[in-house]
C-alpha cells in the first residue's frame, strides 16, 4: 500500500475540494438524494438501490459518497482517489454550462453519455498513471448501460474512451484538466504511488 493512506485520501479530498469550490457529504446520510434517487428510477434513468448504494452523485458542487471517506471498503482508498477525480469532472462541466449542464445531462443521452465519457476519461488518465496501461476501455463505457443508455451511446463513449487511451498511453499527455491536478497533487505527496516502467 505504500503511502495510500487514509490520511492521504482525507488530505487530498481536503485539496481537491478546496481547489475546485466543491464540498463533500455522505449519500445515506442525504434526504435530498433519496427524493433524486426515486426521480431517476421513475424517469429511467438509474434504478434508485443503485444510485444510492454504487455510485456516487454530483449535484452542483456538492459531492455526495456512499461511503466514507478514507475508509476502505466497497470502495478501495485507491478507488476514492479517482471516484473524486470523476466528480470533479462533472463540477467542472457544470461550472462550464450552469444554465444547462443538469438539463441537457438528464434529457439527452448524448450529452449524457459525453459527460461521462469525459469523466471516465478522467479515471482513465489515472488509471493509467497508477498502473501503467489502460483499463478495459469497452467494459468501462458498459457501464454507462447503468446511466440509462442505449448501446449506440456506449459505442459513442468507447471511442471518445479510446481517444483518452491513445493520448494518455502513448504520449504520457493528460487531457482531463482535473486529472492533472491530481497527478500533479499526488507526485507531490505519494509519488510511490505512480507506475514506473520497468
Amino acid at each position: 500500500m505504500g503511502s495510500l493512506t487514509p490520511d492521504l485520501v482525507l488530505d487530498f479530498y481536503r485539496d481537491g475540494l478546496s481547489a475546485y469550490g466543491a464540498h463533500v457529504k455522505t449519500k445515506h446520510d442525504s434526504v435530498a438524494m433519496k427524493a433524486v434517487g426515486n426521480f431517476l428510477d421513475l424517469i429511467g434513468v438509474q434504478d434508485k438501490e443503485d444510485f444510492m448504494d454504487r455510485f456516487t452523485t454530483v449535484l452542483i458542487d456538492t459531492i455526495y459518497t456512499p461511503y466514507r471517506i478514507g475508509v476502505p471498503g466497497d470502495y478501495s482508498l485507491w478507488d476514492q482517489i479517482t471516484t473524486l477525480v470523476h466528480e470533479l469532472t462533472h463540477v467542472t462541466q457544470h461550472d462550464a454550462d450552469r444554465m444547462g449542464f443538469w438539463l441537457k445531462y438528464l434529457a439527452d443521452k448524448s450529452a449524457r453519455a459525453h459527460y461521462e465519457a469525459q469523466a471516465y476519461g478522467a479515471d482513465l488518465e489515472m488509471h493509467i498513471w497508477r498502473h501503467g496501461k489502460p483499463y478495459d476501455i469497452l467494459q468501462r463505457a458498459e457501464q454507462l448501460l447503468h446511466y440509462g443508455l442505449d448501446q449506440e451511446h456506449v459505442e459513442f463513449a468507447y471511442i471518445e474512451l479510446q481517444t483518452y487511451s491513445d493520448i494518455a498511453w502513448h504520449s504520457d499527455a493528460v487531457v482531463s484538466p482535473v486529472a492533472a491536478w491530481a497527478q500533479d497533487w499526488l507526485e507531490r505527496r505519494a509519488p510511490d504511488l505512480k507506475h514506473r516502467a520497468a
